[in-house]
């Protein structure tokens, strides 16, 4: 069968009337898919094709063997960055390192009946094709990183496999969510019971930085430094009648040019005063603590995955 997202070869692992279970290379694995999915995936673009195909990498990055692929997640796609060149070029070496042997090249496309190897390649470096991946390992060879032999096979050199142990020695992802709204007496019972229990319970410790106790530095240094530290960033746009929160719209922008995937939430009676530019993106409508709980947490676990701090709820 043709894998779902990219219409390549792929193996049926288990597809049912429910989902499609299914083996892609060029998805970097496997993943289920929804029946709620599907439809929106028909009218999927390039660009969400593969911004798709990095999330499914990343789940299985952190341990989830095989991710599922449901409306939440399609939705969610609107909320993530492509990859930077930077992280395409990290992508790049961390997978030739663990797919050859030292001293082994590694060949774009040039075996039709072994095209696993190169899908894989296009999954990890969010490439559109193997002529965008041969390009991108061509310019690592002018950085160094990469070697090319007389039959255009690509392998690590020196500095290639020092980037590779430093990049493999880093800390694992971040087991922190940063939390950005309005301090407000209103909503400190939905932050306990919803936003705070929801971060906690799917594994990730909360942090926002009015409970932080160490405030010799200046707030927004603060802030800047947690939000670097953390997996994921929860923006709640809650706020009084026509008095939009500015430093959550500082805070939800800071992380989207970090490249870290952001969740939106807003209190139904408080849509309206969102600002246009951030309309687009799929906030979480919540009318109580219940109800912001419930989707946060089924949000957290279609976008980012359990945490490495899953507690049992």
């Amino acid at each position: 069968m043709d894998c779902p997202i990219w219409k390549t070869i792929c193996g049926d692992v288990g597809s049912n009337d429910v989902f499609a279970f299914v083996d892609s290379p060029r998805a970097g694995g496997k993943y289920k898919l929804y029946g709620s999915a599907q439809h929106l995936l028909l009218d999927a673009s390039t660009k969400e094709k593969l911004l798709l195909t990095s999330w499914l990498v990343r789940q299985r990055r952190a341990g989830v063997p095989v991710p599922e692929i449901n409306a939440a997640v399609m939705e969610g796609l609107q909320t993530m960055n492509p990859m930077t060149f930077t992280e395409k070029v990290n992508a790049g070496l961390l997978f030739i390192a663990s797919a050859t042997d030292f001293g082994v090249p590694f060949f774009i496309g040039v075996n039709p009946s072994n095209l696993q190897p190169s899908y894989m390649l296009l999954a990890h470096t969010e490439c559109i094709d193997f002529n965008q991946a041969d390009g991108l390992l061509k310019t690592m060879t002018g950085m160094a990183l990469l070697g090319i032999t007389e039959q255009q096979g690509f392998f690590l050199k020196a500095d290639g496999w020092l980037r590779v142990e430093e990049l493999q020695t880093k800390a694992v992802a971040s087991a922190q969510a940063f939390v950005a709204m309005w301090f407000h007496e209103t909503l400190i019972e939905p932050y306990a019971n919803g936003i705070e229990k929801a971060i906690y319970d799917s594994g990730y410790d909360p942090r926002r930085v009015d409970q932080q106790h160490h405030h010799l530095n200046k707030v927004d240094d603060e802030i800047i430094a947690e939000i670097r530290r953390s997996r994921f960033l929860v923006a709640d746009f809650t706020c009084a009648p026509n008095q939009v929160r500015g430093g959550v719209y500082f805070e939800a922008g800071y992380a989207m040019g970090l490249n870290i995937p952001i969740i939106w939430t807003c209190k139904a009676t408080s849509l309206n005063d969102l600002h246009f530019d951030t309309r687009q993106y799929p906030h979480i409508p919540w009318k109580d603590s219940a109800d912001l709980y419930k989707q946060l947490k089924a949000r957290i676990g279609a976008l980012i995955g359990e945490g490495p701090k899953r507690r049992l709820s």
